[in-house]
């Protein structure tokens, strides 16, 4: 893989609804899957790698019927691991839901600090998270699924002008860059 394809392919880099896919996945490790029975020192470490910040009242928000309604199966802890599973059951089971809610803009520090969290204990190395980097090698070297997504997908809030008419703009070699690989 070329040097700046590695650097893209790093999951800073990932789009908005990859990183939310981590999350997810992350939400499915055994530690998360059951955070009331996980050893509270590497439930505090989590904490702290994310950042009080990230987690701090999380439930406050959410809208609060939501809250209640996802409460009413099993109440979820006010800390990462929490979060974190209440994201993955909202992804998993009211996606309806979920579609009304931006992540990412709502917890802007918390997939960096989850995923520091989970590669120095070794857990991108398990199966579930060890997909997300084998499907984003794909990608890069296949042009998969990267190119299908939307810009809005790839860059909220970002939009490029169309021109209407007259096609492209003439060539000129004053335009061109010279990059080396």
């Amino acid at each position: 893989m070329l040097r700046s394809q590695c650097r893209v392919a790093h999951p800073f880099f990932w789009f908005r609804l990859r990183k939310i896919e981590y999350l997810k996945s992350i939400g499915n490790e055994e530690e998360v899957r059951n955070y009331k029975a996980t050893d509270k020192r590497l439930l505090d470490e989590l904490d702290g790698d994310v950042g009080e910040a990230s987690w701090k009242d999380w439930k406050q928000k959410f809208p609060p019927e939501l809250v209640q309604k996802m409460d009413g199966k099993g109440k979820y802890s006010e800390n990462t691991a929490g979060l974190i599973r209440f994201i993955r059951n909202l992804l998993e089971h009211y996606p309806e839901d979920a579609e009304h809610i931006d992540l990412m803009a709502t917890f802007p520090d918390l997939f960096g600090g989850v995923y520091v969290f989970a590669k120095n204990k070794g857990w991108n190395d398990r199966v579930s998270p060890r997909r997300m980097f084998q499907e984003e090698e794909e990608d890069i070297t296949s042009g998969g699924v990267m190119n299908t997504l939307s810009l809005e997908d790839r860059a909220p809030g970002f939009s490029v002008p169309v021109q209407e008419s007259g096609g492209p703009p003439p060539f000129s070699h004053r335009h061109t860059m010279n990059v080396g690989v």
